[in-house]
């Protein structure tokens, strides 16, 4: 969950604005909690943070165990 205390753009509001999820590898795919219920996909949390944290933004975590380990890609190696 992204939340914001002030809207300096004006379009996405405050409080509880964007909802994500990261998977294993990294990537992050968000939604935004509006009528624009677009869904971006990062690279990276760090990315998201750059991107959407400045001022009054920030990432908070719904689970406690938010980096799950990676799945077992072994299977697929036919080497």
């Amino acid at each position: 969950m992204l939340e914001r205390d002030a809207d300096e753009s004006g379009l996405s509001g405050t409080g509880e604005v964007v909802e994500g999820v990261e998977f294993w590898n990294g990537q992050v795919a968000l939604t935004w909690r509006s009528p624009w219920t677009v869904v971006s996909v990062f690279p990276s949390i760090e990315l998201v943070e750059q991107v959407h944290c400045r001022d009054s933004g920030r990432i908070v975590w719904l689970d406690d165990e938010h980096s799950p380990p990676p799945p077992d890609l072994s299977r697929y190696d036919h080497s």
